[in-house]
């Protein structure tokens, strides 16, 4: 069965079909995968990031121990979420004053409670299929 045939599968019935050591590799796999989209930005993708929207909003940054708090509390989400909020954050702002940090975090949460949830789902399905706990990650 190819990569493409098991997407299409709901995921519990594809691993059903597979033989144990190949579902085993698969779920491991997917939960690497899931624990690197789910992996927080670090500080410098903040700051880029947060810098560009204050350039092209036009406003000053934030004092240094105000970033400081916009970049701790926004390294928690992954780098390509972060690029997409600082994108919404463009297109929606209408003033010349830094956004605040939950402008940049509510465009981003939907996605982000997914992630986190279908890495859960993989997380239980790899104790069902394996009858081990899951490797941290």
């Amino acid at each position: 069965m190819t990569s493409n045939q098991l997407s299409n599968l709901p995921k519990k019935q594809a691993l059903i079909d597979l033989p144990p050591d190949q579902r085993k590799a698969n779920l491991d796999a997917a939960l690497e995968r899931e624990a690197k989209d789910l992996e927080g930005a670090n500080s410098e993708q903040v700051g880029k990031m947060l810098a560009v929207v204050a350039g092209m909003i036009g406003c000053p940054i934030p004092p240094t121990p105000v970033l400081a708090k916009y970049i701790q509390m926004l390294t928690e989400y992954p780098a390509d979420l972060i690029e997409e909020a600082g994108t919404f954050v463009l297109k929606r702002h209408k003033w010349n004053t830094f956004p605040k940090v939950a402008e940049f975090i509510e465009p981003l949460l939907e996605e982000y409670h997914e992630r986190q949830a279908k890495h859960r789902q993989t997380r239980r399905l790899y104790k069902t299929f394996t009858g081990q706990e899951p490797p941290a990650l």
